[in-house]
């Protein structure tokens, strides 16, 4: 009886310190899987939190590039992880909202992840070349009714988000617009810049648009940018479903413990707050988010409802 009633104490003893790992995370380097190449807008953003993060939660959070696919090899690795809280994917417009519709066989449900918040937000701004005919949105309207064969169209490429928006703003005016794809956003702002191209959506360098080069119509934001308060939105000029969020937040394996994803979840609203963090992904065109995890899943079942609609009417997909 004594030694049944020993083993059962040191059982209850035992217990919590199964706990601890998951209670005191994290206890080693933390991995963030970042599903673009180096050097890019969402790696620099991405390395900014990641180093506030490691000083909020005394542990590395050590960045790793793994491109490819449309982001779904990212994805696909950080899904099959364990779920302990080691293993992150910078979540994005590509990965959480747009591959599920443009995809018909995923090795990873989108909407599985365990959500832990968002970094960084950014929008688009309606741009053509200074030499442009068009200086305001009833200019663009009017020209491409007049224009034959209408207006071209640049973007970074099919299925990323400045080709989404422009087909959303087609189906919504009905305008005559013809898609021009470029491999990257360097290559079509030089095509709009010198007049190849009418017009696209875009967040391009500051210096192009303050030394003369692109001008801005609009912005494609909910609100007026911060770093653009005399810029008008696309709603107040009678668009208000022309908008879009992209995004840089936080997703974890299905599983992980709340209480991980929680912490996160604090330090990543901590750091939004940071004045620092601001000034640093400025540079990218980007401002921070703040987010709790509720909000932040309700943001991506939005965006994955509205941008379902686009691509099922335009009939788009990429396998």
């Amino acid at each position: 009886m004594m030694r049944r009633a020993l083993g059962l104490l040191l059982l209850l003893l035992a217990t919590p310190a199964l706990a601890q790992p998951q209670d005191g995370w994290p206890q080693r380097p933390v991995r963030v899987v970042v599903p673009y190449l180096a050097g890019g807008a969402t790696d620099t953003t991405t390395r900014a939190f990641a180093e506030g993060l490691s000083q909020r939660l005394g542990q590395p959070f050590v960045v790793e590039n793994r491109a490819g696919a449309g982001t779904n090899i990212a994805a696909t690795y950080v899904y099959r992880a364990a779920p302990d809280g080691y293993t992150l994917l910078v979540s994005n417009f590509a990965s959480n909202v747009l591959n599920r519709w443009l995809y018909r066989n995923l090795d990873y449900d989108p909407t599985k992840f365990a959500v832990a918040g968002m970094m960084a937000a950014g929008t688009m701004q309606l741009i053509v070349g200074s030499g442009s005919p068009i200086r305001s949105l009833d200019d663009l309207k009017a020209l491409a009714r007049t224009k034959p064969g209408g207006l071209t169209y640049a973007t970074n490429g099919v299925a990323t988000p400045n080709h989404l928006l422009t087909e959303l703003f087609r189906l919504r005016t009905g305008l005559p617009l013809t898609h021009v794809p470029f491999a990257g956003s360097a290559q079509s702002n030089r095509e709009v810049m010198v007049g190849r191209v009418d017009f696209m959506f875009d967040s391009p360098p500051q210096a192009l648009i303050e030394g003369g080069q692109l001008r801005v119509i609009a912005t494609a934001f909910e609100r007026r940018w911060p770093t653009a308060p005399d810029l008008q939105t696309m709603a107040e000029l009678g668009h208000p479903e022309i908008a879009v969020t992209t995004f840089f937040g936080l997703v974890a394996p299905p599983g992980t413990p709340d209480p991980i994803l929680d912490r996160l979840n604090a330090a990543l609203i901590a750091l939004a707050r940071d004045p620092a963090i601001a000034q640093r992904i400025a540079a990218f065109g980007y401002q921070p988010y703040v987010a709790t995890r509720a909000e932040t899943e309700a943001f991506l079942a939005r965006e994955g409802e509205k941008w379902r609609e686009v691509i099922r009417a335009i009939n788009l997909s990429l396998d």
